[in-house]
């Protein structure tokens, strides 16, 4: 039988009622030993204390990272995403009766917080606590950049207008084959005679015309011939920076789209993928430039220099090596491959001489610098008289006109360094894993972390998105360490056998079992069994 029941609207709901029996994300990121408000006690400065309408930079710094952990770009959902949840509630207040902020709350805060205050310090004390759990401690530390498009839209220089007017080209430059065709006919085909007239009485007798070969109609076909224009490359269209966000620079990668874009740098540690420092350049800063400010911003705010620091190809500058070695740490790169042929004899194939501070050509004779000391980049020269007289100039130069010249900077002793130590087995195991410890972070940063595309506009806020997803980054390891430990030690003290319920009761039926059977065993082997002998009648 099918009844049908009317439905009371009840009057009241208890939190328990409408939210989740189980334990949420945010329920669990709550229970981390994390002091919230120790977090965003530096973020004070972005206020007034005396005036204004009262703000808790601690609510504000909860409400952005649940915009990084749900991978939310604009302030508008950001709102609705707050106001909608009610584990996110708790996570912001401990309590249902107060609300989140709005939108443009959002927005103005996170404005003000992003050039008044420094983020560096919220993701120094994740670090220090994850130091103090033993995530923290590993002697390399790996380096990567990567490039994130911004809101802003391409821009394009516009082009000069001519106002020249072209001039009128010949046909035969045009190359008309209407007109080389027709010359070409009417020279085939024979030209009548004119008829006579009284005044060409006196005129001697004209010779016959001179009959055209079909040998040379060929020749002045081939002559007009219309010659084909050549082909231009289009050139690449010259992008500037957008009106909407003039930090936003136009970035050119092979592979990448050439758009409006930041330079994303982290910097991880290689024991438990942490991240150090984290930060956001103008896509025009180099690679190398950009990695030497995070080393330098890593070893002011951390206080320690990482025994070495690995990174690609991308970073195979004699400046970057130098840079790292200054700080007593070791270079770990990538070599980048040298696609300039060089005319004759590459610089590989001079050996440099550091006591006398010469090169030594293949044929053994010296270029000595002709260069001042103080210059960053100096210049060694053969004598012209002794290349002159070389048997191996002709494959030494090249299409080279003048003397060998060889350069070198002032900070390629530590990429020499570099190149010698390219085979240690502890060096490629640190490129080996570099992409382990440094790829997946961009991935994150770009699918979960709201790193896809910049939507605010001005590099100030560009650095906070970038060290705000470190530390969201950092807080998942910290929550997963913590979870996988908790779990090892609830199964440690355990029992390794259940002693209850049927399965208890069949082990134990077992055992006894088994029991019985080694005892009739033991039983058996002790006696001793009677030997009869029968004697034979």
């Amino acid at each position: 039988m099918i009844r049908s029941s009317r439905e009371e609207p009840s009057l009241f709901y208890t939190a328990d009622e409408l939210r989740s029996k189980s334990q949420t994300f945010y329920d669990r990121l709550a229970l981390l030993p994390v002091d919230w408000d120790s977090l965003a006690s530096d973020l004070r400065w972005a206020f007034c204390e005396g005036n204004g309408r009262p703000t808790d930079p601690t609510l504000y710094l909860k409400c952005f990272f649940v915009g990084h952990f749900e991978n939310i770009e604009r302030d508008t959902d950001l709102a609705i995403r707050l106001s909608d949840s009610i584990s996110i509630r708790l996570f912001l207040f401990g309590t249902l009766a107060k609300s989140p902020p709005d939108h443009s709350s959002l927005s103005r805060v996170r404005r003000a917080m992003a050039d008044r205050c420094d983020f560096n310090t919220v993701l120094m004390k994740i670090v220090e606590v994850m130091e103090s759990h033993g995530l923290v401690g590993g002697e390399a530390v790996a380096m990567d950049t990567s490039l994130v498009p911004s809101r802003a839209r391409v821009c394009v220089e516009p082009e000069p207008v001519c106002t020249e007017k072209p001039e009128p080209s010949s046909p035969s430059c045009n190359g008309d084959s209407g007109v080389a065709a027709g010359i070409v006919s009417s020279l085939a085909e024979p030209s009548a005679a004119p008829d006579p007239s009284p005044q060409d009485s006196q005129v001697p007798e004209e010779a016959p015309d001179a009959q055209i070969s079909p040998m040379d109609l060929v020749e002045l076909e081939e002559h007009l011939r219309p010659v084909p224009a050549p082909k231009t490359r289009d050139k690449r269209k010259k992008l500037v920076p957008s009106t909407y966000d003039l930090d936003a620079m136009p970035a050119y990668k092979p592979g990448y789209k050439a758009q409006p874009s930041y330079k994303i740098g982290v910097a991880a540690d290689c024991l438990h993928r942490v991240i150090l420092a984290s930060d956001a350049y103008l896509a025009s800063v180099g690679e190398p430039q950009a990695m030497r400010l995070l080393l330098a911003d890593l070893v002011r705010t951390g206080g320690k220099v990482p025994g070495r620091v690995v990174a690609d190809a991308g970073m195979d500058d004699a400046a970057f090596h130098s840079f790292v070695e200054f700080f007593g740490a070791v270079p770990v790169t990538n070599l980048q491959k040298n696609t300039s042929i060089a005319s004759g004899f590459g610089k590989e194939r001079f050996l440099y001489d550091h006591e006398r501070d010469v090169y030594i050509c293949p044929a053994g004779e010296s270029l000595r610098c002709r260069s001042s000391a103080d210059k960053p980049r100096r210049s060694y020269v053969c004598p012209p008289a002794v290349c002159a007289a070389c048997s191996l100039k002709l494959w030494c130069h090249g299409s080279l006109k003048g003397p060998k010249q060889i350069d070198r900077t002032c900070d390629e002793d530590s990429r020499d360094r570099v190149v010698s130590a390219r085979n240690d087995p502890e060096h490629r195991r640190l490129l080996a894993m570099r992409r382990v410890d440094v790829e997946p972070i961009f991935s994150d940063f770009k699918e979960q972390e709201g790193l896809a595309m910049i939507w605010s506009k001005g590099l100030p806020c560009a650095q906070m998105k970038a060290k705000m997803a470190a530390t969201c980054w950092n807080i998942k390891i910290l929550m997963r360490q913590l979870e996988s430990q908790s779990r090892a030690k609830a199964k440690a003290g355990s029992p390794t056998r259940p002693t209850t319920g049927r399965k208890g009761l069949t082990g134990a039926l077992i055992a006894l079992c088994w029991t019985l059977w080694s005892l009739i065993c033991r039983l058996a082997t002790s006696f001793r069994i009677p030997h009869f002998a029968f004697a034979a009648n």
